[in-house]
């Protein structure tokens, strides 16, 4: 919905260092205006010791002094249109710095921050990398332009560039604070919010007087739920600059999640009012969060229709409405209502090309109607836009698998997935699949249990490793168990009864195995392999008619019953 907040890294230079020497100045002329030290020092601005104000005043009166001409001169409109960045005078930043570059063409400084002008003010993220191209080809050691370059190539998805823009800078100067933040809000994106911490953490112990890392910190914080820590870093957020409305707005989220309804109430009151064009987000907090619905909190159908809200509201436009759209569709796929959520992602996508996302719910559309050539293409674009998106890399191996039967691409996308997402425990669960599929029983019985780790609660990746370890015929108390748990949490599960029956079976618990068959036949008369099974155990019991029957009736349903279960030992 909105951009991580970034912290900008403009460049001052001084008066001596941009005018070589005041001896530029024609003998015996006259300065149109006296310049005063302080006016110098103002302009300077050496550790933004004065206001952004004093430093345009200062600038203003150097420009006017006449002491400085020509490339002499450039030093004072490159370091006003910084102050004027910083106070989001972007037009006057963007003629002041265009102004410097016509004095003195190889001033890398002056094209350094009229990038910023464009990337951080214009949202002109192409014209902010060339400015910083020509900054760092200017001086290739400028480790503030890179840092510009990856604020605007994240700024365009483009998140591998950006990275390397980062990377680049630490390397140049491995104390500089700024591309850690960076890193931080690429790895936020990626939802790897234990990285971002780090990145964020690191970027406060360079520079604890920075507000923005500690924003965004509390960000991630509240992304993995932990709201006291949230709040915290909201707190020294606040500190460190009270006029950071974000901060404000996102403190009352905080405290809205704990229940602390007065605390949330304030916050808000003063994010509007540091910022009025927060008071339609406020007022519309509860759709917002509905239609995003994050940890699917609240049924389809109410995100559904307070996605409509939102699109109906006329609050939001173009690129920034398609979220909207993009999520009402995801949560139309949640319905399995695939042909309405395929027109809203395409609205999506036509709002904002960017979008991956919506690429991702669409290629969810396409596969939920079996419709693979599709998902396919829309996964890839999606995986094309964000290279590190966990989402589009796990459904193309679905399609991969149940589509292409191709399971050498499927293991590989899983694994792609579980690169960008070590938590994403579908990824493993269906790596698993695949890798059980190639009856390679030991590999998919780790996955299972990497994913059970993640998720304790899931009754299909209890039932995985359950069979893996029959298949293995090895741990098949540890296999019982997993079978008991899954049955404990989703009861009378046909698959999951025939998994412990099987269990109970080469365990040679042969009546219990029975009535682990008889429960799965009952639910599903045309489950062949417990059929088959329960047959087989009744010619083992000395009821050799019944057995027949039971195992002709399986036949009958699948002809390579018999051999499918020889296979897994049954005989």
């Amino acid at each position: 919905m909105t951009r991580l907040a970034m912290t900008r890294a403009g460049y001052r230079v001084s008066a001596l260092a941009g005018a070589l020497t005041t001896a530029a100045v024609v003998a015996g002329t006259t300065p149109a205006h006296a310049v005063t030290q302080q006016q110098i020092a103002w302009c300077e601005n050496k550790g933004s010791a004065f206001s952004f104000d004093l430093e345009i005043s200062g600038c203003t009166a150097a420009i006017e002094s006449g002491k400085w001409s020509g490339k002499n001169l450039a030093w004072a409109f490159s370091n006003r249109c910084n102050a004027k960045n910083e106070v989001d005078n972007y037009d006057g930043a963007i003629a002041d710095c265009s102004q410097a570059i016509q004095l003195d063409h190889a001033f890398a400084n002056a094209y350094l921050n009229r990038g910023n002008s464009y990337t951080d003010g214009k949202k002109d993220d192409d014209r902010g990398i060339a400015d910083y191209n020509e900054a760092i080809r200017l001086n290739p050691k400028a480790k503030q332009a890179y840092n510009g370059r990856g604020n605007a190539y994240y700024h365009k998805d483009d998140y591998d560039r950006a990275l390397a823009d980062y990377n680049k800078a630490i390397e140049i100067d491995p104390r500089y604070s700024r591309p850690h933040e960076g890193r931080g809000n690429i790895y936020a994106v990626r939802k790897d919010n234990d990285a971002a911490i780090a990145e964020y953490m690191e970027a406060i112990n360079l520079d604890p007087k920075l507000a923005h890392p500690y924003l965004n910190l509390g960000i991630a914080y509240k992304a993995k739920q932990d709201l006291d820590r949230a709040i915290a870093a909201y707190n020294s957020a606040i500190q460190l600059n009270p006029k950071l409305a974000s901060a404000y707005y996102n403190r009352g989220l905080a405290y809205k999640a704990k229940g602390e309804a007065t605390a949330a109430a304030a916050d808000f009151a003063d994010a509007i009012r540091l910022d009025p064009k927060l008071a339609d987000s406020v007022k519309m907090q509860d759709t917002i969060e509905q239609c995003t619905n994050l940890g699917d909190k609240v049924q389809a159908d109410i995100a559904v229709g307070a996605c409509t809200t939102v699109i109906q509201s006329g609050k939001w436009s173009g690129a920034s409405l398609a979220w909207a759209f993009s999520n009402r569709c995801n949560n139309h796929n949640a319905k399995r209502e695939y042909d309405q959520a395929i027109p809203d992602c395409d609205q999506a996508v036509q709002l904002d090309p960017k979008l991956a996302n919506a690429y991702s719910n669409r290629a969810n559309s396409h596969y939920g109607k079996r419709d693979y050539d599709h998902a396919m293409a829309d996964y890839s674009e999606a995986i094309r836009i964000n290279p590190r998106h966990a989402n589009a890399f796990n459904g193309r191996g679905l399609v991969y698998l149940n589509g292409k039967t191709d399971r050498e691409h499927a293991i590989a996308d899983f694994t792609a997935a579980i690169s960008a997402n070590p938590k994403h425990a579908n990824a493993f669960a269906n790596r698993a699949n695949a890798y059980e599929r190639n009856k390679d029983y030991d590999h998919a019985v780790a996955d299972y249990g990497e994913a059970i780790q993640l998720d304790s609660k899931s009754p299909n990746f209890l039932n995985g490793r359950c069979w893996g370890r029959a298949m293995l015929n090895r741990d098949l108390t540890a296999a019982l168990a997993d079978c008991d748990e899954s049955l404990r949490l989703r009861p009378d599960d046909g698959n999951t009864l025939n998994s412990r029956a099987l269990v109970q079976f080469k365990l040679g618990a042969l009546d219990k195995a029975a009535a682990d068959y008889d429960a799965a036949v009952k639910l599903d008369p045309k489950d062949a392999s417990s059929l088959y099974v329960r047959g087989v155990i009744k010619q083992k019991s000395g009821d050799a008619a019944g057995g027949d029957a039971d195992i002709a009736a399986a036949k009958a349903i699948k002809a390579s019953v018999a051999d499918d279960n020889a296979a897994i030992g049954v005989k």
